[in-house]
């Protein structure tokens, strides 16, 4: 079979410089989207084409964050978040107790979020979008710093990640 290896992306530039449109946003991610759709990867295909998964991560880091599912075609891939959570949570190895909120929730998500996965997608890459919804309190504002994460929800988040991706990758 294929290999399966884990690449973590930095992206930049998503907001908008005048009025947020197709063209004026996320400008990180359109410039790689469309790289990766133009090189060679394997015989037949691209980089784009190589990509089984997209996990985008956003706007984390703040305390009871309500994550949810966001499209039918990896539900199953947030399925197995929820599971590891509530499992992780049940053996006490998180510092969320089994009776707080899940941060992953299985009530559909409240609505459709334009950030730096589109130009995965339009291209046919599934994606797993992991952003709180509503966001923080501290977007967008001067209290958007380190002083508003709470570090342990950042390491809850760490560890159902971990072993996300170690489940991804069959480690």
């Amino acid at each position: 079979g294929a290999e399966v290896t884990l690449q973590l992306l930095f992206l930049d530039g998503e907001e908008a410089f005048e009025e947020w449109s197709a063209t004026d946003s996320l400008y990180g991610a359109r410039h790689l989207a469309a790289r990766m759709a133009a090189t060679r990867h394997g015989p037949h295909g691209t980089q784009i084409t190589a990509m089984s998964l997209l996990v985008l991560l956003d706007l984390l880091g703040t305390q009871h964050p309500a994550i949810h599912s966001h499209f039918p075609r990896t539900h199953h891939w947030f399925l197995r978040l929820v599971a590891i959570e509530k499992r992780l949570r049940s053996l006490g190895l998180l510092h969320a107790s089994p009776q707080d909120q899940p941060f992953f929730r299985l009530s559909p998500a409240p609505g459709p979020v334009e950030d730096d996965h589109v130009p995965f997608l339009q291209r046919g890459v599934p994606v797993l979008h992991l952003i709180p919804m509503p966001f923080p309190w501290v977007w967008h504002t001067t209290e958007d710093n380190e002083d508003n994460l709470h570090l342990p929800t950042v390491e809850d988040l760490c560890k159902i990640l971990a072993a996300f991706v170690a489940e991804f990758l069959q480690l």
